[in-house]
């Protein structure tokens, strides 16, 4: 949006940390973006790969919370996410989860682990 006759900057606060091996980097406060098409490749077989652990396919949906997918993916990298749990909870003081819903999350992330890489190179 532009209004005549003014100006602004926009500034994003920079991060500055250390690793515990003495590695510094700085990094923008900022959550960036990350979307797959539902018909992709690695979410088409990530979703083969979990309907066995789950008793059914998952829901291809999007998550309403910041993750760190989007630096992965700003990497070159391909994300997809699952996770068990009500994720309007995620990240907020009442962020909580059942325990068959741990279990579960369990199955699909070995699934995931084990069986995604290969079916996912033999899809792409």
């Amino acid at each position: 949006c532009e209004i005549e006759g003014s100006s602004s900057d926009i500034l994003i606060p920079q991060h500055e940390r250390s690793s515990y091996a003495g590695y510094e980097m700085t990094y923008p406060a900022d959550n960036p973006a990350l979307s797959l098409p539902a018909d992709h490749d690695a979410v088409l077989t990530a979703v083969e790969v979990l309907a066995g652990p789950l008793g059914g396919e998952p829901p291809v949906d999007i998550w309403d919370f910041a993750t760190d997918g989007g630096h992965f993916g700003l990497a070159g990298m391909t994300v997809v996410g699952f996770g068990p749990g009500d994720d309007r909870l995620a990240h907020t003081v009442h962020e909580h989860i059942v325990i068959d819903e741990l279990a579960t999350g369990i199955r699909g992330n070995t699934a995931l682990a084990f069986q995604w890489p290969a079916h996912y190179a033999r899809a792409s």
